[in-house]
């Protein structure tokens, strides 16, 4: 080591310079120009990570942008065409903005999860629902209906009450023997033929009054026939009513579809059980090629036909409405009194829900 005096900026400084052998300078010069080549090579890789970072992070916006809004009509691939029955399931509750919104607002378990991942435009087919549902991993079909049920029953409380109503059933005969018992909880009203049934055209108002009175057999004790009566009881809380129509009928060349005319059908104010309810939607059902398509209510009276990934327009409902398994109605913010007064019924509606109002009640 050796020291210098050297004059710098005015002044003497004095530097220490080392004097070094050829073989440690030749040892000290390559490890510097390794040093070197490793900052150029991660100099590199960052130049060529900083773009994939940025094709990710655009991929990932994309997608989000690429949603499709939740007022748009939701279209699901049926690609191994058995998922049809479920798709249509899960149009029926996309066609309900209160429920759809409530079941996304609110946790619940993997099926839930699931369901809300394709309420809100994420998912484009029911594939993984079906994996979170046991009757379902396999290639096995049901009713529409039967799996609406099944996916109201694996969502949350508050989103249930949505739909839920109670009926309660009374049995009287002769001997004035009474029973009584009522259902809760119900989702879906389940409307059938009368069994006495000899027309060859009914009503939808036909199919109401055979459910609320059905023969219920003899009496043990006087064997008189026993009467039984349904009364609806609607949720407080219960803003939509789903209605299955099944007009097969028995007869002595089979099972045969009667006709429900539309006749004194109101789609946008329906008188059922005491309440006036708006049509929003139905489940058509066509029985040859067993598929399904969902109707969903447009402007005035045009209805949006969902076919799996498909949709088109169509300007009235069937007349005949037995061919639709179901009907979903919206329930309007009137309450039905007299049908000789019925503008004065309204207006007491009106009354019980302005807000602020003591006399309030649903």
């Amino acid at each position: 080591m050796t020291n210098i005096q050297c004059w710098n900026s005015k002044e003497w400084k004095t530097e220490v310079k080392t004097e070094m052998c050829e073989n440690c300078i030749k040892t000290m010069k390559e490890e510097i120009k390794t040093f070197y080549a490793n900052v150029d090579n991660n100099f590199e890789h960052e130049n060529e990570e900083i773009p994939k970072r940025k094709n990710n992070l655009k991929s990932k916006l994309s997608q989000k942008t690429s949603l499709m809004p939740l007022n748009e009509v939701l279209l699901l691939n049926n690609s191994l065409k058995v998922d049809n029955f479920l798709i249509s399931a899960i149009n029926a509750i996309d066609l309900m903005p209160a429920l759809k919104n409530s079941i996304i607002s609110n946790t619940g378990n993997i099926t839930h999860k699931e369901l809300t991942k394709i309420l809100q435009r994420e998912m484009k087919d029911v594939q993984k629902l079906r994996e979170t549902i046991t009757e379902y991993t396999s290639d096995f079909r049901e009713d529409a209906s039967a799996a609406l049920e099944k996916l109201l029953a694996m969502i949350d409380k508050n989103s249930q009450e949505l739909l839920q109503f109670t009926y309660n059933s009374t049995q009287q005969c002769e001997c004035q023997l009474l029973n009584c018992s009522n259902v809760e909880k119900c989702v879906i009203l389940h409307l059938t033929i009368a069994e006495n049934s000899t027309a060859s055209k009914i009503t939808f108002k036909d199919m109401l009054n055979s459910w609320e009175q059905i023969d219920r057999g003899s009496c043990v004790t006087c064997n008189s026939t026993k009467i039984g009566k349904y009364t609806v009881v609607f949720g407080n809380k219960q803003k939509y009513f789903a209605v299955e129509i099944n007009a097969w009928k028995k007869t002595s060349k089979g099972m045969k579809q009667k006709v429900v005319s539309s006749d004194n059908f109101n789609i946008n104010e329906q008188l059922i059980f005491g309440k006036l309810w708006k049509l929003i939607g139905a489940i058509q059902y066509n029985d040859n090629i067993k598929h399904y398509i969902t109707w969903k209510r447009d402007v005035g009276e045009k209805w949006i036909i969902i076919d799996d990934n498909k949709k088109s327009v169509k300007k009235e409902l069937y007349k005949n409405l037995s061919n639709y398994r179901m009907l979903i109605f919206e329930r309007l913010n009137v309450v039905f009194v007299d049908p000789e007064n019925l503008l004065a019924s309204r207006v007491e509606a009106h009354q019980q829900h302005i807000p602020g109002n003591i006399n309030q009640r649903d």
